[in-house]
């Protein structure tokens, strides 16, 4: 998945941007250029960290493209 879709997912779990950034480090204007797709080139800490948040909140193990 790539990290908009790991937002949106979140966003469906019904966590908010603010906990998000909260979550994840990264702020929330960030969060929400992700979330609109305005920011396709996401660092790779910022990548893990949302990622590593959905896992934590669905308890999942996604596999590295």
């Amino acid at each position: 998945m790539e990290a908009r879709d790991y937002v949106l997912a979140l966003k469906n779990l019904k966590l908010t941007q603010v906990q998000i950034s909260e979550g994840t480090g990264i702020s929330q204007p960030t969060i929400s250029k992700i979330e609109r797709g305005d920011v396709s080139d996401v660092m790779s800490k910022s990548y893990r960290a949302i990622q590593a948040l959905y896992e934590k909140i669905t308890n999942t193990e996604q596999k590295a493209a």
